[in-house]
């Protein structure tokens, strides 16, 4: 919020569509998929892509997120996060019998 509070402010726009302008304007990215609870917040995140971020505003935000880990099994089913869990904690058991 530190780094994107003041931004938001500046391009009169809520938080979450400054960091899903951020996220569209990323060339490695080809879409976002975006949750909403409401009719109003789906018309609030759809802003975001009027939103036009400066060079400076694009940095700031760059260097907050390097910082931060995604999970890459975010979004998965309980029960298919646990078997993935499960299948990468067998493999390094089994890699640590073999010696390596």
């Amino acid at each position: 919020r530190d780094t994107v509070s003041p931004i938001a402010e500046r391009q009169e726009a809520t938080i979450e569509q400054v960091c899903l302008a951020w996220l569209l304007e990323r060339p490695s990215i080809d879409g976002v998929i975006v949750g909403a609870s409401s009719p109003a917040q789906t018309r609030r995140n759809a802003g975001a892509d009027a939103l036009k971020l400066t060079t400076q505003e694009r940095a700031a935000i760059g260097e907050r997120f390097a910082s931060l880990r995604i999970d890459p099994t975010a979004g998965l089913s309980l029960k298919r996060r646990a078997r993935l869990l499960a299948r990468r904690l067998r493999d390094r058991l089994r890699r640590l019998g073999r010696g390596g």
